[in-house]
């Protein structure tokens, strides 16, 4: 769990993913569209409607940082593998967290 505090002061609690993942609430939010997607794409069972990540796991950093990321957030490209499961499969997806300037990108592949 997380929580957080909105521009009205009233606090918030957010649901983390299971796992070890280093991303914030925010970044997985938007990195399970992803993995879903990538794993309904080529692994799923036809007709397969239902699917959840069951688990992050860090993987690593890349060597070296963005220098135009500005302080206070992590400059660093990293790694993580996923697990999605569905209608009884359990489908591996690689996630990679590309931080720039705006944001940071999120990348999901099998």
């Amino acid at each position: 769990m997380a929580t957080g505090v909105d521009a009205s002061g009233g606090v918030h609690v957010f649901a983390m993913l299971p796992g070890t993942s280093i991303a914030d609430s925010q970044l997985e939010r938007d990195a399970v569209d992803r993995a879903l997607i990538a794993a309904r794409a080529n692994n799923a069972p036809p007709n397969c409607t239902e699917a959840y990540v069951v688990d992050t796991a860090f993987e690593s950093y890349a060597n070296a940082a963005n220098p135009d990321v500005e302080p206070g957030r992590e400059a660093r490209t990293w790694h993580e593998k996923w697990t999605v499961q569905g209608c009884a499969a359990s489908i591996i997806v690689e996630i990679t967290f590309v931080p720039h300037t705006n944001g940071t990108a999120i990348e999901a592949a099998l």
